[in-house]
Order: C-alpha cells, then structure tokens, then sequence
C-alpha cells in the first residue's frame, strides 16, 4: 500500500511544513500517539512501558503513555534526557493526567514474561552518530527485555539506533522490535539493510494528512507490481520478434554460471539466446554457442539486443569486455565484469546499461569512497563514475538512481551460488523486451520466484530452482 518513501531529510522537511500549514506539532504528536496506541491496544497488554528519548520521538512515547492511562491501563513511563519543545508539552500533558515519570530505566524483574508492550520512542529521525551512555544502554534493555522476558516491541517511526538515512545500525546495537509504525510518511531507512532485522511488522499512518505529499518530494519508491507492465507475447510472434540476449561468460570453471545467466534470459520468453564462451559444448540446448574468438563476437553483436557479461568469466575475456564497453549496444555488467571495470579507467559509459554488484563488489567498484556505507548514496556515486543503472544486491535491493526503487524482500534462501547469474540474465531480457524501469522489473522478478519456493514450504533453495517461476511471475503482471 505504500509506493513513496522519505530519507531523513525529505521526512523532517515535510514535517516541518505540515506543522506549519495543516496541524500545530503537539497535536500530530498526539495523534501519532493515539495511532501508536490503537496498535498497542491490540496485543491485550497486561502493562505497558514506555521508553523515551529526550527528542519528539520521545514526546510520541509519553503521549502513548498518556493514552494507555486514560484508557485505564497500567503504565509505566521512563524518560531520559529533558525534552524541548512538543515534546516537553507532552511531558507536562503527562502530569495533568497523573502519569508517574521515571528518571531511569526499570528493573527488568518488574516485566511480566510475555504480557507486556514496551514502546520505543528512544531515538527517531533526529539521529545521526551511535547512542551512547543512557540512550544505548535503553536500546540494550529493550533487547533484553524483548530477549528474556518476551516483551512485544513496538518502534516508532523507525527502530531506535537505526540510521534514519540508510537503515545500517548506527552503532554497536539498535532495537529489535516486533511491530514498527511510520508515522506521516513512511521512512526508506525501513526497507533495507539492516532494517530487514529490526522493524518487525511495519504500518503507516499519514495521521488524517491524506495529501502529505504535497509537502515533500519522495527520495524513492517501492517496487510493486503496478509499477509494471507486461504486454502478453502475441498469438503471431516468432522467435526474431521476441528480442535476442547474448551471454558473455561460463569460462574456465564457471560455465554454469553462464549458463544459470543465459536459461535465465531464455525463460523470460526471449526469441534467442547466444552464449560467447569457450566450453560450448557443454551448454544447454536452448542456448545458441558463439565461438571465443573476438570476430565471432563482433559478429554476433550485429545480432542482438544487449548483452549480458561477466557471470562466470575472466581475464582471458578481458579484451572482449573492452570491445562490448565501448559498443553502443546495451549491457548488463555482473560478476567477473564489474571487477574488470572496477580494475580498469575506463570513460563513462553513457549508453543504456546495468550494473548488479554485491557488497564486496560495490566496495570494490567506488575505489576512493569505499568507506561509503549508505546505499543510497552508493547508487548516485556509481552512477556518477562509471553511468548506468545499478542494482545494488542485498537484504531490500536498491535499484537506481533518478529514480531510486527500493526491493522490500530481505531473505537469506538467495545467498547461494548463482543467484545472481540468474539476476543478471533476467535483467538482460527485460532490456531485450524493450521494458522501461527493466532494473527494478527484474529484481521484483527474481524475488517473487524465490517467493514462490517459500511458499512451498522450502527455506532452501538452488540457484536453477528460480528458473520454473520466471515465467509464471510474468504471468502475473501481464496486463
């Protein structure tokens, strides 16, 4: 239900003007209470402990406090550090009604085992370096009050000592939370990195602001299925109709990470597949072998659409990647390829392409700003250096930039050989097919037939397990 996503920046921005133009802060703080509560309420609490930040994240915990009391539930509320502004509001609201304040954390043997809610509101947007002293040492207690006494966890607006700009743990630890509700706009940081293992559940709540966009511009955007659109292949079309993929890879060793690329491309429904590698006569019979040679390849280039380089090649294929960089066909660089580019001073390549590197190759690829940790910012410095749209693999893919999509599947059954290959060649295809957005299309291409092992049950998979749902996921998003 959510498409557009916030970083930091865009979220406060937009806050700030709607405070300014729709409602007073302290009554959005309010009803973001009341959302966080209504939320609360349905786990049947038999106490709930609020934890709060000195920030208005803090000022959202109290007010959640405050509507558990009213509603005349057993509550207890830490606040640490001395709220400023609404949330000092919302401190001075708390006492009118009775609310007991702590100064400190509880004792952990006052939680109940497995009866109680806590809420988090320690950190929120405003954070920007690891907690430390208090605020770590109530992001710890959360963890083990969740861990030992299995208290539900509920965040708001985003797990406290996560960044607020990328979704990385900021420090040395943040919560694990079971439920987290976004609250005015939903935050990116949410739905990738290490997020995948710390929001829980995650809800929205635009708090009555239905037209809050107008207040912002979005930094992103999930990747959904009616995003898409995939046109039925007609009733007349024949094989030279239906777009061609030629596969440079599966050398030495590694041809089946070729040919993992190549029936990859091929299950898409593509009208031929070509693959340049030197073991062709171990290739499926669906491909179509091309001899190593660079005039062979020259050759074939006149014959296809894009190509797909780098699953399961090596230096000996150096002089071919050279050839294929500076042609004007489209591309999608994986693997071996991207480590070549990264080796080599190469122009920017300003021709439609795609690069698809894990985290070691993404390091690897921005030479000087590798210590960049945000992906975010990886996609626009990628695109800066080299051109191109990147997916950057990974718990929440991103792919981009100009636009940004971001991937909102987080599982380890693809962290297995292959997998990527099979990425690679889907995205090729995409890019066969004359597909806009063929980046993010192949991403939620590839994470939906894993999906679909899941649902059979299976925490395991094969990277060839993924090829038999290609199709039937297409299937789906035909229009």
């Amino acid at each position: 239900f959510i498409m557009k996503l916030f970083d930091k920046q865009s979220a406060q921005l937009l806050e700030r003007k709607v405070i300014k133009n729709e409602a007073p802060g302290f009554r959005l703080m309010a009803r973001a209470a009341l959302e966080t509560w209504k939320i609360a309420k349905k786990h049947s609490p038999r106490k709930i402990w609020a934890i709060a930040g000195p920030g208005n994240n803090g000022g959202d915990a109290i007010m959640t406090a405050c509507f558990a009391l009213l509603d005349r539930y057993d509550v207890s509320c830490s606040v640490l550090g001395q709220p400023k502004g609404d949330a000092l509001a919302a401190l001075e609201f708390s006492k009118t009604i009775g609310l007991k304040i702590h100064k400190r954390l509880p004792n952990i043997k006052e939680l109940k085992t497995g009866c109680d809610v806590l809420i988090d509101g320690v950190l929120g947007l405003g954070a920007s370096r690891s907690p430390k002293g208090r605020l770590l040492g109530a992001i710890n207690f959360i963890n083990e009050a969740r861990a030992k006494k299995k208290v539900f966890v509920i965040s708001i607006d985003l797990p406290s000592g996560l960044d607020p700009c990328s979704g990385q743990v900021l420090g040395q630890s943040a919560v694990k939370a079971d439920e987290t509700i976004m609250l005015l706009s939903p935050k990116q940081a949410c739905y990738t990195g290490h997020a995948s293992k710390h929001v829980g559940t995650l809800f929205f709540s635009d708090l009555g602001i239905t037209n809050y966009h107008k207040y912002g511009t979005k930094t992103s955007e999930l990747i959904k299925p009616d995003l898409f659109r995939i046109e039925k292949i007609p009733k007349i079309s024949h094989k030279d109709s239906n777009g061609s993929v030629l596969i440079l890879g599966g050398w030495g060793n590694m041809q089946g990470a070729g040919f993992l690329a190549g029936l990859a491309a091929a299950r898409t429904g593509v009208g031929k597949v070509f693959i340049c590698t030197p073991n062709s006569k171990f290739r499926p019979m669906e491909l179509i072998g091309i001899d190593p040679k660079l005039e062979d390849l020259k050759s074939c280039l006149k014959q296809v659409n894009v190509v797909v380089a780098g699953p399961g090649l090596n230096e000996k294929a150096d002089e071919h990647l050279h050839l294929i960089w500076k042609s004007k066909l489209p591309l999608v660089l994986d693997a071996y390829g991207l480590r070549w580019l990264a080796q080599n001073n190469l122009p920017k390549r300003t021709t439609n392409w795609i690069g698809t590197p894990h985290h070691g190759e993404t390091v690897e690829l921005l030479g000087k700003y590798k210590t960049e940790s945000n992906r975010f910012v990886q996609l626009t410095l990628l695109n800066e250096i080299y051109g191109g749209q990147w997916i950057l693999k990974g718990p929440g893919t991103l792919v981009g930039p100009n636009p940004t999509y971001v991937n909102n599947f987080a599982n380890g059954i693809l962290a297995t050989a292959g997998t990527g290959d099979v990425l690679a060649g889907i995205a090729g295809a995409m890019i066969a097919h004359g597909y806009s957005k063929a980046g993010a299309l192949a991403t939620h291409i590839h994470s939906e037939s894993a999906k679909k092992i899941i649902a059979q049950k299976s925490s395991r998979l094969i990277a060839s397990d993924l090829l038999k749902n290609i199709g039937i996921v297409m299937n789906e998003l035909e229009k």
